[in-house]
C-alpha cells in the first residue's frame, strides 16, 4: 500500500523538483570557479542561476492557484513550495556573498574545506529533490528511509560547517576575512537547515 493515500499533492511538483536540480548544479559550478580563481566563469553560473531562479519563482506561483484535493492541507503545501525558494534564495546570497570578497578564496587555507562543504550542501538538496519526485510512489517505510537518508545528510553539512569555521579560526589572522568566511561557512550550512525543514513539511502534507 503506498504511502499516500489521498491525491497525490507531489504530482505538480516534479517540474519544479527538477528546476530545483539545475539550479543547484549551476551553483556547485559557480562555487567550483571561485575557489580556482575564474571569477568571470562564476559569474557566468550565477547569471545562468538567474534565469531558472525566474522560472522556479513564475512555476511557484502557478502551484500556489493550482487545484489540490479536499484532504490536502493548502498551508503545509504553501511552506513546501515555499522552502524550496528559499533554498535558491540562499544559494544566491551565497554567490552574492562570496563574490564581494577583494581577495580569492583560491589564496585562503580553506579552500579544500569550502569545496567539501559546498559539495555537501548541494548534494543534500538533490536528496530532496529525489525524495520530492519518489512521494506517492512508495511505501511507508521506505519514505522513512529516505527522510533519515535526508537528516544524516544536513547533520554531515552542518558538522562540515563547524570543522570549516574552526579550521578558518585557526589559520586565519586576518579580522574581516575570519567574518567573512565564518559567515560564509554559516550561510553554506543553512542549506542543509532549511533542506531537512522541507522534508519534514513534505512528509507532514503526505499525513
Amino acid at each position: 500500500m503506498s504511502f499516500l493515500r489521498k491525491k497525490n499533492p507531489f504530482k505538480k511538483t516534479i517540474p519544479q523538483e527538477k528546476n530545483l536540480k539545475n539550479f543547484t548544479l549551476n551553483f556547485q559550478q559557480a562555487i567550483e570557479c571561485i575557489i580556482a580563481g575564474k571569477e568571470e566563469m562564476a559569474i557566468t553560473f550565477k547569471n545562468e542561476m538567474g534565469k531558472i531562479k525566474i522560472i522556479i519563482d513564475d512555476y511557484a506561483k502557478t502551484l500556489c492557484f493550482a487545484k489540490l484535493g479536499k484532504n490536502i492541507n493548502r498551508s503545509l503545501y504553501f511552506l513546501y513550495i515555499q522552502n524550496q525558494i528559499q533554498i535558491t534564495e540562499q544559494m544566491i546570497d551565497i554567490l552574492e556573498w562570496v563574490l564581494a570578497r577583494k581577495t580569492d578564496i583560491s589564496k585562503d587555507t580553506i579552500e579544500t574545506e569550502l569545496f567539501v562543504l559546498a559539495d555537501s550542501a548541494a548534494e543534500t538538496v538533490e536528496h530532496l529533490c529525489s525524495f520530492g519526485e519518489k512521494l506517492g510512489k512508495i511505501k511507508k517505510n521506505k519514505l522513512i528511509s529516505k527522510l533519515d537518508e535526508i537528516q544524516t545528510k544536513s547533520r554531515k553539512t552542518k558538522n562540515l560547517s563547524i570543522r570549516m569555521k574552526r579550521k578558518i579560526l585557526e589559520a586565519e589572522t586576518d579580522c574581516a576575512n575570519i567574518t567573512h568566511l565564518v559567515m560564509l561557512a554559516d550561510m553554506i550550512g543553512k542549506i542543509a537547515e532549511k533542506t531537512a525543514s522541507g522534508a519534514w513539511t513534505a512528509i507532514a502534507l503526505s499525513c
